[in-house]
Parts: C-alpha cells; sequence; structure tokens
C-alpha cells in the first residue's frame, strides 16, 4: 500500500474514532466522550488521540472503558478507514473543558445565591454535507422574537453545558447531535439588560438522528448553505460570530 493511500486513510482518522465509539464502545452511563483530536506520527506507527470527558472527574472510567473495548476500536478503525495497519492509540485527556465546568459550575452556584444576574445558556453550530456546499441547521423562533438563530437553550440547574446543548437541540429541532468541539463562547445583553453567556459547539447530526422538525407552531427549522447564513441570521451579534467561524467550518466541513 502507498505512503500517500495511507495518509489519506489517516485524513478521516477523528471522525473514523468518533463512530467507532459511538458504536463500538459502551462507555459508563452519564459519561459523554469527544473526540476533539487525532494525529498520526510521521511513521504512521502512533496516534495521539485528545479527548473531552464530561463529567471530567471520570476520564478513569473512559480509559477502563477503551482499554476494554481497544480490540473492538481497532476493528471499527480498520473497516472505517480501510487501512490494514491501525497505529497505536494514545489517549489524552483536554482540560479546557474541565476549566470551562468550573466557571459554569461557579455562575450556576452564584445565580442560585442571588449574587449575579448572569444568565447561561448552550447551543451548538450543527453541520451537514450539501449539494453544493455545507449547510447549517438555523431555527426561525416565531410568537414574539420573529428571528433566526443558532439552536440554544438555557442551561438548568447543575447541568454542564454540553449535556444542555444535545438536550435543547433535540428538543428545539428533533435532531440528535454529536458533538464534535467546543466553540468560543458568546457573551451578550438580553433584551432586559441582563447578562448572557452562551457555550457553543461544533455538532453534526448522528447518522440514526431522526428528521429535523419544529419545536412549536410558528417556528421553523431550515439547512442554510454555509454562504448564506450570516445574511440569514437576524441578530448582528451572531452574524459577527458567524463571520469568525468560517475559517475553522470551512475545515471540518
Amino acid at each position: 500500500m502507498s505512503s500517500l493511500r495511507v495518509e489519506a486513510g489517516f485524513h478521516h482518522l477523528k471522525d473514523a474514532l468518533a463512530e467507532t465509539f459511538s458504536k463500538e464502545v459502551e462507555f459508563p452511563f452519564g459519561v459523554f466522550v469527544t473526540v476533539l483530536e487525532a494525529k498520526v506520527t510521521a511513521n504512521t506507527a502512533h496516534a495521539k488521540v485528545v479527548l473531552s470527558v464530561m463529567p471530567d472527574e471520570r476520564h478513569e472510567e473512559v480509559l477502563e472503558a477503551l482499554r476494554q473495548f481497544d480490540h473492538e476500536i481497532k476493528d471499527g478503525l480498520a473497516k472505517r478507514l480501510r487501512l490494514r495497519r491501525i497505529p497505536r492509540l494514545h489517549y489524552v485527556f483536554d482540560t479546557t473543558e474541565a476549566r470551562a465546568a468550573v466557571i459554569e459550575q461557579t455562575i450556576n452556584e452564584l445565580k442560585q445565591a442571588g449574587e449575579m444576574s448572569t444568565i447561561l445558556k448552550a447551543g451548538a453550530v450543527i453541520l451537514r454535507d450539501g449539494l453544493m456546499e455545507p449547510e447549517v441547521l438555523l431555527v426561525f423562533r416565531g410568537g414574539e422574537h420573529q428571528d433566526w438563530s443558532f439552536p440554544k437553550g438555557h442551561c438548568k440547574k447543575g447541568e454542564q453545558a454540553e449535556r444542555t446543548a444535545v438536550r435543547e437541540i433535540e428538543e428545539e429541532t428533533g435532531l440528535i447531535i454529536r458533538i464534535m468541539r467546543r466553540l468560543p463562547d458568546l457573551e451578550y445583553p438580553n433584551a432586559e439588560g441582563r447578562n448572557v453567556i452562551l457555550a457553543m459547539y461544533l455538532a453534526k447530526p448522528t447518522e440514526n438522528s431522526p428528521a429535523e422538525r419544529p419545536e412549536q407552531e410558528g417556528d421553523k427549522v431550515a439547512w442554510v448553505p454555509m454562504s448564506k447564513v450570516e445574511a440569514t441570521l437576524t441578530h448582528e451579534n451572531l452574524k459577527k460570530y458567524f463571520r469568525s467561524l468560517i475559517p475553522l467550518l470551512s475545515k471540518e466541513g
């Protein structure tokens, strides 16, 4: 097998790992595992896999599951990458999510104590392949809002932002998503002047996800070509935010 063929095969290692984890590995109940990065060494003998684990304190349980399902993981990768030789996988844990969780917990505690008026929300930029270019799922909120936005919602008491995003998107759009990575947070004042911190994620629908549908009468959901997302979004802060993500989304799409 040529080196070019091998290099091309490993180009999709991150996505192949994420799909293999979702279908072949039984992680402990209540644990969310996200593949943030996967890099193969020059000789293709080893691969560094960066994982995000929520809750962070359960990473030892995740390691045990990865060891237990090592054979299934290698078989799944061989099938999805169409390669005979799979590199030795070295798992490391990213602490960004853990730091973000600490911030979210602090905000929640202050809110419960009545010491601040910050509102914590979570949502996602959801991508899929389109006919001509990648597409992004947007939601139109009817009623008093009358705006196009990304699907998002309020964090419940004690709920981590990643779980909020998954839950709210299923409620608002009917989609079951796979979180790919955390995006920069967005901070802005709402109509009442209260500060909002919006934790955002990059996501894709799972293979077995139901079709999208609006949550309420008067709402809409639509897959919008990436080149038209900025013009479709209603609020200027979301337009500016999406514009800043285009270099990243173009690579992921």
